[in-house]
């Protein structure tokens, strides 16, 4: 089996609903939820996806934020692969 991982795009929103719902989350809530990174506010939320036959069939939300000392840092919020 391939799979593909891959920033998720606009294109994804409706591939991401499905997985998250055969996980018994919501994707809406998960995305909408506010986060802090160890340095303080996020400056932007990203979706990584793994996908096998066009079906996500991992996920994770990346919060990007900004370390004075060393520049953007990545934190995994959240990560969910199917059983």
């Amino acid at each position: 089996m391939v799979i593909d991982v891959r920033l998720a795009t606009a294109q994804d929103r409706s591939a991401l609903d499905q997985f998250y719902a055969r996980e018994g989350h919501s994707f809406q809530k998960l995305a909408a939820q506010a986060a802090c990174t160890p340095v303080g506010g996020i400056l932007e939320t990203m979706f990584v996806v793994a996908s096998a036959n066009d079906i996500v069939v991992a996920a994770l939300k990346l919060d990007i934020g900004k370390d004075p000392r060393i520049g953007k840092i990545g934190v995994i919020q959240h990560f969910e692969i199917e059983d």
